[in-house]
């Protein structure tokens, strides 16, 4: 009775551990498997950029911005709109990023942000400062109390998380072990 308790434990835990691994590793949440089987060929990655009120973390439309290589070729330039910016296809090394005009509701950020491409996607946030009413209708632009740390440089990863892994390995090496042991004694 006891022996038989045993085996269909074992047989769960290690049931479990596999439907775990088999859901992330084939969910459309998790693209740890695109990512393993992707990092020894790809050779290009992705950033995302967005330019957001400093306040609000709305996004603001219509400034340009501009991201260029090491040696200062444009990579992409564009006009902001209400989300983000996507640029494909870059090849690891360093890269700015730097607005060129903003709306007439938000002072210019001068800053130039630099963010590398190692390895890895990158999402890119340049903020602004709305402007007062009094600003606006002074024709004030600039703001030289934006800094650099008023912007963020984040890695993307799409493996975020170990945890269902380890979870699964311990139902299978559990499972295993109960069903090993209940073999040995027949």
């Amino acid at each position: 009775m006891a022996r038989d308790i045993f085996k269909y434990v074992g047989l769960a835990l290690v049931a479990v551990g596999i439907v775990v691994v088999m859901k992330n590793l084939f969910s459309s949440d998790t693209e740890w498997k695109e990512t393993t089987t992707k990092a020894s060929t790809k050779s290009t990655y992705n950033a995302t950029v967005s330019l957001t009120d400093k306040d609000t973390k709305a996004y603001i439309s219509d400034s340009k911005l501009v991201v260029k290589d090491s040696k200062g070729n444009v990579v992409d330039e564009w006009t902001t709109s209400d989300g983000v910016h996507l640029i494909n296809n870059l090849s690891n090394g360093t890269y700015t990023l730097n607005q060129e005009t903003t709306n007439s509701k938000y002072f210019l950020n001068t800053d130039t942000i630099t963010f590398k491409i190692k390895g890895k996607d990158q999402k890119v946030s340049m903020y602004n400062i709305a402007l007062t009413e009094e600003q606006i209708k002074n024709g004030v632009n600039n703001n030289p109390n934006i800094t650099s740390n008023e912007t963020t440089v984040e890695n993307t990863s799409s493996f975020t998380s170990i945890i269902p892994y380890l979870i699964s390995a311990v139902c299978i090496l559990l499972g295993g072990t109960f069903l090993y042991k209940i073999q040995q004694e027949n």
